[in-house]
C-alpha cells in the first residue's frame, strides 16, 4: 500500500478533513453543548429505562418523596426531594422521575461552568475545556451516574453560585444580587457542606480587592434576605431535631474522641489530601502529562496574577484550610470522597493559572479529544454495564425483578395498607415505591420518617430478604415491627416466601420472606 501513488496524500487529506470536521462540530460553544447533551441524554436513556432497579441513593428518593415535609433525615437537607415530588407529578412515580432529576442537574452543571468559565478565562476555547473537564473527575463523570442524588445538586449549586458571584462582582445590579440570593438559598438546603463552600467562597471575596469593592454593596442585603427566606424553614426543622445532630454526624464520618489526639490529626489530615487527590483523578494526571510544559513555563514566569486567579486560588486554600481545620476540631479521620464535589472548578482555577503562557492550541485540540474520548466512554461503559451486569453483580441492586415481585405479593393477597420493608440489601422501601404507589411504605432504616396514614383500615405487609443474601431473619423483623409500629405480632406467625430470578440471569434464584396481617395493627394499617 505504501507504493501506491498518492496513498499517502489521500490518507493525509482524509485526516485534515476529519481533524477540520472536529473543529467544526465539537470544539466551538455548539459542539459544547452537543457533546454534553448527547452524552447525559444517553446515559438517562439507559438508566432511567433499562435497568429494574434503584441503588440506594435513587431509592432513597423514591421513599421520601412520598409527602412533603421541611425535612427528611438530617443527614442531608430536602431539596433534592421537593424536586422529585415535582418530578413525579409529570413523569410519574417511578426510576425515569428520579432519573430526569439527577441528568438534568448534571447538565446544569456543566452550563453554569461554562458559563463561569467564559467570565474567568474570557477565553471560549479554554472555557469549553475547563468546563468539559468534569468528565474527568471519577466520581463526577462514573460514579455520581448509579449512586449520589444530594451531591449532584451540591455541585450543580456551587457552579450556580459561583457563576452569581461573578455576575453580581462584574454588574453590580439588583438582579444579579437578587438571583445569587436564590443560588445561595437553594444552596443551603441541597446539602450541608454548601456551608464549608460559602464560607471558602467569602474569604475569597473579602481577600481579592476588586471582589470586596464590588459585592459589598446595598443590594447584598437583598442576598441575604432572599438566601434566609429560602433556607430558614429547613434550619428551623434542623433546630427541632438538634438533639439527633451528633448521633448523625457519628455515623457520616470516622471520629476518634478520646484516642491519641496527635496521631488522630495525622491521620485525619493525611485522609483529607488523599481524598483530595483522589476526586482530582485521574484529572490531573491528564493535565500533568498534556501541559507539562506550559506548567513548568508558568512557575517560572513573572506574570502577575489577576484579580480572577487570586479569586480562585484563594477560594481552593480556604477550602482545603477548612477542610482540615473541620477535621482538627472534630476529630475526624475519614472524610468522604463525594464531599470533594467542593473540588470541580479546580478546572476553571488551572486555566486561569495556566492562560498567560498557554499559547499551544495543538495541546489544547489534544486535550479537547480527550475529555470527549472520556465523555464517549461513559456512555459506552453504562452500555456495557447494563449487558454485563447479569453476569458480574453481586448484590445485584438494579436487576431485582419488582415488577414480578409486587404481582406475586397481589397474588398472596396484598391489596393495600403499609408496607414496613427491611432496607439492605436491595433498597427494598423506595424500589416498592414504584409498584405501590398509592400505598404507604416505611422503611426499618428511616423508621422515623413515616408517611401519614390514610386513615382507612388495611394491611400490614411486613417484608425482608432473609439470610444468608440479606441480615434479616423473621424473629429480628418481627421484634422490629413490634417495637417501631405498636403491633403485636407472635414469633411463632406463618412466614411467607417469594421466589424470583434476576432480570436476564435466569440461573440466579433469590427470594423474599413477608408476614401479611389482614387486619392491620398500631401505625401498620
Amino acid at each position: 500500500m505504501a507504493d501506491i501513488p498518492g496513498n499517502e496524500q489521500t490518507v493525509g487529506a482524509i485526516g485534515t478533513r476529519a481533524v477540520d470536521w472536529y473543529g467544526r462540530h465539537l470544539e466551538g460553544s455548539r459542539g459544547f453543548y452537543k457533546i454534553i447533551s448527547g452524552v447525559l441524554v444517553g446515559l438517562f436513556l439507559i438508566r432511567g429505562f433499562l435497568f429494574e432497579g434503584a441503588t440506594n441513593d435513587d431509592a432513597e428518593q423514591l421513599l421520601f418523596s412520598q409527602d412533603f415535609a421541611w425535612g427528611y433525615v438530617l443527614g442531608n437537607p430536602p431539596l433534592y426531594t421537593w424536586i422529585v415530588i415535582v418530578a413525579q407529578q409529570m413523569f410519574g412515580i417511578n426510576l425515569t422521575s428520579v432519573a430526569v432529576v439527577k441528568f438534568a442537574l448534571l447538565w446544569l452543571t456543566y452550563h453554569f461552568l461554562f458559563k463561569s468559565a467564559r467570565m474567568v478565562l474570557d477565553d471560549d476555547r479554554l472555557a469549553i475545556v475547563a468546563a468539559l473537564s468534569p468528565f474527568g473527575f471519577y466520581y463526577v463523570a462514573w460514579d455520581a451516574l448509579l449512586g449520589y442524588s444530594h451531591s449532584v445538586l451540591a455541585v450543580c449549586l456551587y457552579s450556580a453560585t459561583f457563576l452569581g458571584v461573578l455576575r453580581a462582582g462584574s454588574r453590580g445590579d439588583l438582579k444579579s444580587f437578587v438571583l445569587l440570593g436564590i443560588a445561595i438559598g437553594l444552596g443551603l438546603i441541597s446539602k450541608y457542606t454548601y456551608v464549608l463552600f460559602m464560607m471558602a467562597l467569602t474569604c475569597a471575596c473579602f481577600a481579592v480587592p476588586a471582589f470586596r469593592k464590588q459585592l459589598i454593596r446595598p443590594y447584598v442585603l437583598a442576598t441575604i434576605v432572599i438566601a434566609g427566606a429560602i433556607a430558614s424553614p429547613h434550619f428551623a426543622w434542623v433546630i427541632v431535631h438538634s438533639d439527633q445532630i451528633f448521633a448523625v454526624a457519628k455515623g457520616k464520618f470516622e471520629m476518634a474522641t478520646g484516642s491519641n489526639y496527635a496521631m488522630t490529626v495525622l491521620s485525619g489530615v493525611a485522609n483529607t489530601l488523599s481524598v483530595v487527590v483522589g476526586f482530582l483523578s485521574p484529572l490531573w494526571i491528564i493535565l500533568l502529562v498534556v501541559f507539562h510544559r506550559d506548567i513548568w513555563k508558568r512557575l517560572r514566569s513573572t506574570v502577575v496574577p489577576n484579580p480572577h486567579q487570586r479569586f480562585m486560588a484563594t477560594y481552593l486554600m480556604a477550602l482545603v484550610a477548612l477542610l482540615i481545620v473541620v477535621v482538627l476540631v472534630f476529630e475526624i479521620t475519614k472524610l468522604r470522597p463525594h464531599y470533594m464535589f467542593l473540588l470541580v472548578l479546580f478546572p476553571i482555577f488551572f486555566f486561569a493559572f495556566l492562560k498567560p503562557v498557554l499559547k499551544n492550541s495543538r495541546s489544547l485540540r489534544v486535550y479537547h479529544v480527550i475529555l470527549f474520548s472520556l465523555a464517549l466512554s461513559t456512555l459506552a461503559g453504562m452500555t456495557i454495564k447494563y449487558f454485563s451486569e447479569p453476569w458480574r453483580c453481586k448484590r445485584c441492586q438494579l436487576l431485582l425483578p419488582y415488577d414480578d415481585i409486587a404481582q406475586k405479593l397481589r397474588q398472596l393477597g396484598y391489596k393495600n395498607g403499609t408496607i414496613f420493608a427491611y432496607w439492605f440489601p436491595h433498597a427494598l422501601p423506595g424500589n416498592l415505591r414504584v409498584y405501590f404507589p398509592d400505598q404507604r411504605i416505611v422503611s426499618v432504616k428511616f423508621a422515623k420518617l413515616r408517611p401519614p396514614a390514610s386513615g382507612e383500615p388495611g394491611q400490614c405487609l411486613i417484608i425482608w430478604m432473609p439470610q444468608p443474601n440479606g441480615k434479616m431473619d423473621a424473629k429480628g423483623m418481627i421484634y422490629l415491627a413490634n417495637e417501631r409500629l405498636d403491633v403485636s405480632v407472635p414469633d411463632h406467625t406463618p412466614i411467607q416466601k417469594i421466589e424470583f430470578t434476576y432480570a436476564r440471569n435466569v440461573s440466579r434464584i433469590d427470594r423474599l420472606h413477608f408476614i401479611l396481617l389482614e387486619n392491620g395493627q398500631g401505625k401498620c394499617r
